[in-house]
């Protein structure tokens, strides 16, 4: 269960997160189901939050653990079936699937995306460890989960940083300090290397801890 402010949030952002892996690999949806009439209930279930909600899904469950078994067949269909896989397990949707055997067989693959989708993948597989719904051997490495590492986070942020967070981040902010500087930033526009900044707190290890978690504003997909 996601019982801490912490925990709360880092589900919230990796759903979102994985929710926007899927949307931007929707042609991958088209061959996920062996119908056309499969490959809109899946498009439909990507609408509605990747969630697995009823009895009359759980043959399109099978084909999306198909999907998310055959890499070398097809890379985006992979990448997507997984993420939506992640969060249906994720949202408590059904299936009994804990994803255990893909993360055993495929965290190679996973590695092989493009940065921001394989740290969305890895924090979905962190974010399901600690919440006891799966138990992985050698879980995801605080490196496979950061979308930029923090070299070329804190060179980003150098030329203009009025909320500090550079200082933030090199000294290793606790989660309710880089909480209350997201707070204060969710209130003005973001540019590209503040997004990437927030990113970074939020995919480290100890993530961060805003007060209501459950409603925050989360850090937009770039």
């Amino acid at each position: 269960m996601f019982t801490s402010s912490a925990e709360v949030f880092r589900r919230r952002q990796v759903v979102s997160d994985l929710i926007s892996v899927v949307r931007a690999h929707s042609a991958a949806l088209d061959r996920l189901g062996s119908t056309p009439a499969e490959c809109d209930a899946i498009a439909g279930i990507v609408a509605k939050g990747c969630v697995l909600s009823s009895p009359a899904q759980d043959r399109l469950a099978s084909h999306l653990l198909l999907a998310a078994a055959l890499p070398d067949d097809d890379f985006p269909g992979f990448i997507c079936a997984t993420s939506i896989l992640v969060v249906n397990r994720l949202s408590y949707g059904r299936g009994q699937d804990d994803l255990y055997w893909n993360w055993d067989v495929f965290r190679l693959h996973y590695r092989l995306a493009d940065p921001p989708v394989r740290a969305a993948l890895m924090n979905g597989f962190r974010a399901m460890d600690i919440a006891g719904l799966v138990t992985l051997d050698g879980g995801p490495s605080a490196h496979e989960c950061l979308s930029v590492q923090r070299a070329e986070v804190l060179t980003a942020l150098a030329p203009m940083d009025p909320l500090g967070l550079g200082a933030a981040i090199r000294k290793k902010v606790t989660v309710t300090e880089a909480g209350r500087l997201w707070r204060r930033a969710v209130k003005q526009p973001l540019d590209p290397s503040t997004r990437a900044g927030f990113r970074y707190l939020y995919e480290r290890p100890m993530s961060m801890e805003p007060q209501s978690p459950e409603a925050v504003q989360l850090i937009p997909w770039a």
